[in-house]
Order: structure tokens, then sequence, then C-alpha cells
């Protein structure tokens, strides 16, 4: 047994979750149960499934999962992983409405520097982009963002925009990228419960969605860690340059980006020049991310098991 961070699952032992079976909170990706002991605040995870079948590249995986979906929305930020969805809806011909969320603050467009890499993938093939603008400083301050963070277990103020853009898709199936995984010699890394807060937001609301396609199913999982065998003794600069290096392994064309963003970047310095911060990161932590930590009921300790089929895929990584 190995107790392990919010977010990185440790290899650890064959075993599966015995305790709190009645209790389990099955997500709708439907490779993962967690029960949760909220009076011990200690999460305990079952991680992974029986696969159906050998896993293939990591765009047939997206295909498989995509070409099922009805009304499908691909919530598009400008980074790579959103792209990489479309880019599989492109090229099969499966239809989808391409959601963009536009940070407002006095008229102006706060998060338009990321978004240009989605907009121009979407002029290149000749896409509708569909946009929802929030009000992001008035959101910020309401009491829908405590509700929305509250009801979904979110300690992470982008994270609750994000569910805010979700909650506008509700005749949609919403497909949301997720991250691609990093395997080093000890650990998989993946968000166990941060992210999930997706998984918390579909389930509640009975909304059709996919809350991070690349753990979706246990053959996309394993996917990604039979990809990452041939990059375990190369060089890369970052995670963020071998995420893109995976990417094209996969089979994806999407390429990296000239500067990655994270869309926030105008609105710290908004609330820095506004509040006179000491840095970036400090007043809007100060207003949102701190007191949501301090109010929003996260586990302390996480307990995590791979099933037998997905454990022999890291042995075999690790075997290298």
């Amino acid at each position: 047994m190995c107790i392990i961070t919010q977010d990185t699952i440790n290899i650890t032992m064959n075993k599966y979750i015995t305790s709190m079976e009645d209790e389990f909170l099955t997500f709708g990706n439907g490779h993962c149960d967690v029960a949760w002991d909220k009076v011990d605040n200690v999460c305990e995870m079952m991680f992974g499934g029986e696969l159906e079948r050998e896993p293939e590249s990591l765009y047939k995986e997206y295909y498989y999962i995509l070409k099922d979906l009805e009304n499908v929305a691909v919530t598009m930020s400008g980074g790579i992983d959103s792209e990489t969805i479309a880019e599989v809806c492109v090229k099969e011909k499966i239809p989808f409405r391409a959601s963009l969320m536009r940070y407002m603050i006095n008229g102006q467009v706060m998060n338009s520097h990321d978004l240009q890499y989605a907009e121009e993938f979407l002029d290149e093939h000749g896409i509708y982009a569909h946009y929802f603008d929030m009000e992001i400083e008035s959101f910020l301050d309401s009491d829908e963002f405590w509700k929305i963070c509250t009801l979904y277990y979110c300690i992470s103020p982008q994270l609750a925009c994000h569910l805010w853009l979700l909650s506008k898709l509700r005749h949609n199936t919403a497909v949301v990228p997720g991250d691609i995984m990093h395997m080093t010699n000890n650990t998989l890394s993946v968000n166990v419960f941060k992210y999930n807060t997706y998984d918390f937001f579909f389930r509640k609301n009975k909304q059709k969605g996919v809350a991070k396609i690349l753990s979706h199913t246990p053959e996309i999982i394993a996917s990604q860690i039979l990809l990452q065998k041939d990059f375990k003794n190369t060089g890369t600069k970052g995670m963020y340059d071998k995420k893109c290096k995976l990417y094209a392994a996969g089979g994806f064309d999407a390429a990296p980006k000239p500067k990655k963003y994270t869309g926030f970047e105008e609105i710290l310095k908004y609330y820095q020049m506004k509040y006179d911060g000491d840095h970036l990161y400090q007043v809007f932590n100060d207003r949102y991310r701190r007191p949501l930590e301090a109010k929003i009921q996260q586990p302390k300790q996480i307990y995590t098991w791979f099933n037998d089929e997905l454990q022999a895929y890291i042995d075999e990584y690790n075997s290298i």
C-alpha cells in the first residue's frame, strides 16, 4: 500500500479495494472507483478496468471513444490537448460543436492570446466557433462560483470556470481533454482527485460527457503507457515538449504552440495591478484559491491500486 499526493498515482501492489464497497463512487468513465471516508479524510481508489482488446495508437483510441458519441461539443482552449480531439473529429468526419469560452473584463477579452490557436485551427478547417462569454470578475465574486465549487469539490478557480462552460452544454456530449500521462520509473502521473471535479459535475447533473478523454477507457490508458516506452531513455526539454512528442508519436498532427499559455495570464495581471499585488499570483490566489482550499474538503491521503492488466503494462515499462 502506498500513500500518495492528490495529483500523482504511485505504482502499487496488485490489489483491489475491499473496504467501503457500498460507498463506491463509480465515475462515468467506468475506469475508476473511489471510496472516500470523510471522517478520516482518506480516499481509496481502484484505477483501471479490464481491457476488451489490445490497445491501438492513441489516435485510434480517441476515434473509438468519439465515434459513438452524439451531439459532441469539444471545449477548445487553444492548447494542444483540446486540438487533438478536434483533429480526430475533423479527419474522421465526426460532427462537433467547437465551444470556446472568452473571459471578459470591462468589455475586453482577457484570453484572446490563448484562444487564437483554436481560432486558427477552426478557420483552417472552416468550422464555426461557438463563443461563451463569461464576465470573469463578476463570476468569481458571485454565489454561483461558491455553489459550483462546493457541489463538485472544486478547489481551483480556473476549473470552476470550466464547469460554468460545461453547464452551458447540457444538450451536448461535452468532451474535456484532460492531460496525457507522464511516466517515470516509479510513478504514473495522472490527476486523481482535483480533475475528477469534471466527473462529479457530469454525474451529479446526470449530464452526458467525457470528463477526461485521456483516461476514459482502460485501452487508452494502456496505449499511453506503451507509447512512452520509446521515450523512456530519450531526453526532452520539459513536460510540454515530451507531451507534444508523445502526441506526434501517437498519430496526431497537432503541433506544439509557439508560446504555451494557460489563458489566465492577463486575468492574473489585472488583479495584480488593481490591488497592487506583490507578484503575479498573490492577489488572485489570496482572493479565490486560498478560501476554496480552506472551505472545500479534499482527501489528505489517497490509497490506490491498479488492476492486474494495467499493472502488467506498467511492469513492462519499468523492466526496460
